[in-house]
């Protein structure tokens, strides 16, 4: 299922935080645990498989499985995850006429920048400040009490 496009204001997605906030700390967590499992995992010489039914390759598909429920919640939502290890998210929006995604990283209060709407799965494309934007810059200095110091 393709979810619905959306594009956020930089208000409405400073919103949504409240809701995104915990199941991107989930998302993390259940990354952390499945890189976790991976270290775990010893392959016999010759480079054989397990057993199928081995619990370390059941507990990684289950992992697999929770992490893509995370991100298809954010998917819902309408958001790009970024990085699963660290727990970025972009949120689609239109600044100065063109689309961008509304960089968010779990452990900040609020969005504090954004970066290039990138079409390839997996590329994040460069991190800007929202005081890099003239339009962002305003909203920013009139609503939060100026630009935020990049991370």
């Amino acid at each position: 299922m393709n979810p619905a496009i959306r594009i956020y204001s930089l208000e409405l997605a400073q919103r949504a935080l409240a809701l995104v906030r915990p199941i991107v700390e989930d998302l993390v967590e259940a990354r952390s645990r499945w890189d976790a499992a991976i270290e775990d995992l010893v392959f016999p010489a010759g480079g054989e498989w397990r057993d199928p039914l081995d619990p370390g390759l059941a507990e990684l598909s289950r992992l697999h499985d929770e992490i893509d429920g995370y991100r298809w919640e954010l998917e819902e939502l309408g958001l790009q995850v970024l990085d699963d290890r660290f727990g970025e998210v972009g949120f689609p929006a239109r600044l100065e006429g063109r689309l961008v995604l509304l960089s968010w990283r779990l452990g900040e209060e609020e969005i504090r920048g954004w970066r290039p709407l990138l079409l390839s799965q997996g590329e994040k494309g460069p991190w800007y400040p929202l005081s890099s934007s003239p339009a962002c810059k305003a909203w920013v200095q009139e609503d939060w009490g100026g630009p935020p110091e990049p991370f």
